[in-house]
Formats: structure tokens, C-alpha cells, sequence
């Protein structure tokens, strides 16, 4: 498996089947990667990346949301499946 942009952090899931890897390079995106076939399968956006080293995790029962911060100071969380946007937290510092 190959990653063209730099990585942040990764996180794995419970279940060993999916990694998230937090790329920045151009726009800061969360790409979601299937380990059994070995690629790309989603990916989220909308988080601020810049300076500093933000990691993502996943959330909710069974894994089923993305969860990262932002350096905008709020908190995204994606459903991991279709990859919407289901929240926008502020007062994260």
C-alpha cells in the first residue's frame, strides 16, 4: 500500500480490518483503508492541519464514525461509511 502525501497518524480499528492514515500535504484529508484488499475505500475532509500533529480515532458503537480534531479549534466526526459530516464541535483548544 502506497500513501502520495505525508502521514500525520494512523489508527487502527478494534477488528484489524481498517487504518486510518491522517495525510496534509496539500488539503488535509482522513483517508479510510480496507487492510483485507488493501485500498482506499473512503476519505473525510473539512479539518484544519496545519502546524500541528492532529490525530484521528474512531467512535461510536461498533466503530462507525471518524473522529478528529482541528486546529480551527473544533471537533469533526464523520459517519465512516458514507463519509457526511454528522457534527461540528467547537470549544476544542
Amino acid at each position: 500500500m502506497e500513501e502520495k502525501d505525508t502521514i500525520r497518524s494512523i489508527c487502527l480499528s478494534k477488528d484489524g480490518r481498517y487504518l486510518l492514515s491522517n495525510t496534509s500535504d496539500k488539503t488535509p484529508t482522513i483517508y479510510l483503508w480496507d487492510l483485507f484488499k488493501r485500498e482506499k475505500v473512503n476519505k473525510y475532509r473539512g479539518h484544519k492541519q496545519d502546524m500541528n500533529i492532529i490525530e484521528c480515532a474512531f467512535g461510536g458503537v461498533n466503530e462507525t464514525m471518524v473522529i478528529c480534531g482541528s486546529e480551527c479549534g473544533s471537533v469533526f466526526i464523520w459517519n465512516k461509511v458514507k463519509g457526511d459530516l454528522l457534527a461540528k464541535l467547537s470549544g476544542h483548544n
